[in-house]
């Protein structure tokens, strides 16, 4: 058991404080409190999960390596919004000898490595359509620049298990920049369409056709993977439960630092910073 702290408040702060406790010692503190230097962390956390308003993140993890801390620091999606925030990002993954890590909860969720596994083994060449939509809207935000990180984070995972570059072939945000849609190259035999951002059904789901034409479907929302239309996987069936959010917190306690950091910022960075 390790100790974690949780800054920030909210719907999501509370939803990843019950997924770390009793696995760890959970602390959580406000960020207005730690802005106001009202409340100071406990620097023999482990990890630092901030989960504060996305505009605060970089403030707040910049603060936190001033200070005596010498921990691990989670940043939630979107990691940026702006070109300036994207280079203070990389300034702050340099100066903090790599100790600043990106939420990625869903590439270490066990649906996700067991639908990784399927497509890997189907063979080399296949094409994928991504597709995560839904009615939920920020103010602080565009919908897409809430989803789109997602998927991005889950494209980099499957590259490095393929040990194959990412290339953004075409990028377009439409329906006045509340969706986003796009095509990757990933290695030179294998392409990945999505359509990402705002819509009155939620829908969350990667499709894999594989070059004999096989079907291996995803659905994110149902937590089940599809193979020709019959389900061949069901995580409420499984009898363990799963939980993507501890998988990844007991990750990066693991880790010295993230070699695919960089790569996913510039993966980001050529869809979000490119809006009409």
């Amino acid at each position: 058991m390790e100790k974690i702290g949780i800054l920030g408040s909210g719907d999501w702060s509370k939803k990843v404080a019950s997924s770390l406790v009793p696995h760890h010692q959970v602390v959580e503190y406000s960020s207005r409190a730690f802005r106001s230097h009202t409340q100071f962390i406990d620097v023999t956390h482990r990890v630092v999960w901030i989960t504060s308003k996305n505009s605060e993140q970089l403030e707040l993890a910049n603060s936190l390596l001033q200070s005596d801390f010498e921990g691990k620091i989670i940043l939630e999606k979107p990691y940026f919004t702006t070109a300036r925030e994207k280079d203070f990002l990389i300034e702050l993954i340099e100066s903090s000898q790599n100790r600043i890590f990106l939420s990625q909860v869903w590439a270490k969720s066990r649906i996700w490595k067991e639908y990784l596994r399927i497509i890997l083994s189907s063979g080399c060449k296949f094409q994928i359509s991504a597709l995560r939509v839904g009615e939920k809207k920020r103010s602080e935000f565009l919908p897409p620049l809430d989803w789109l990180p997602h998927d991005l984070y889950l494209v980099a995972d499957l590259a490095r298990n393929l040990d194959e570059e990412i290339k953004v072939v075409a990028s377009d945000w439409q329906s006045d920049n509340e969706i986003i849609v796009g095509s990757l190259l990933i290695g030179t035999l294998s392409k990945l369409n999505l359509r990402v951002g705002y819509s009155t059904e939620r829908s969350n789901s990667w499709k894999t056709i594989s070059e004999n034409g096989d079907c291996f479907e995803l659905d994110f929302v149902r937590r089940s993977i599809k193979f020709n239309e019959e389900i061949i996987f069901q995580e409420s069936e499984q009898r363990v439960p799963d939980f993507p959010i501890l998988n990844f917190t007991n990750w990066v306690l693991t880790q010295s630092s993230d070699l695919e950091q960089l790569r996913l910022i510039d993966l980001n960075s050529r869809f979000l910073l490119e809006k009409k």
